[in-house]
């Protein structure tokens, strides 16, 4: 994955938190939509490298940010905290050992982060559905 914080000498978070505020600012919503956070999960899961079970987890992650969207949580959260939770779920679906520091490198985001979103999703009603 590519580092731009080095080429562009600048932290990119303060650079995405003032994009953000801008983006707020201007009462660009309705005319400048934000980002589906699934558009990001491939790349993801492809950084990750899960081996075999990429496409499963990828496929997981999908539907579960499409039902973070379908919740709200989508609402006012950037999209790489949301892959991340879901590409953290879809690990621990499948039975693949992939570490939440592992993830939180991927997707540049802190652990805490991390938490914060796995602790919305347990809030809703799919986080207490099983596997089966």
């Amino acid at each position: 994955m590519i580092d731009f914080s080095d080429k562009m000498n600048m932290n990119l978070f303060k650079l995405a938190r003032c994009f953000l505020k801008l983006y707020k600012f201007l009462d660009f919503q309705s005319q400048l939509p934000l980002i589906d956070p699934s558009l990001y999960i491939h790349r993801y899961c492809k950084a990750l490298d899960l081996g075999s079970k990429t496409r499963k987890v990828h496929l997981t992650a999908i539907k579960l940010i499409q039902r973070m969207q379908r919740d709200w949580m989508c609402q006012g959260r950037r999209p790489s905290s949301l892959c991340g939770a879901a590409i953290l779920i879809a690990t621990k679906i499948h039975d693949i050992k992939c570490s939440t520091a592992d993830i939180c490198k991927t997707v540049f985001v802190c652990d805490e982060t991390i938490r914060r979103r796995l602790e919305e999703f347990k809030k809703t009603s799919v986080a207490k559905l099983t596997k089966e």
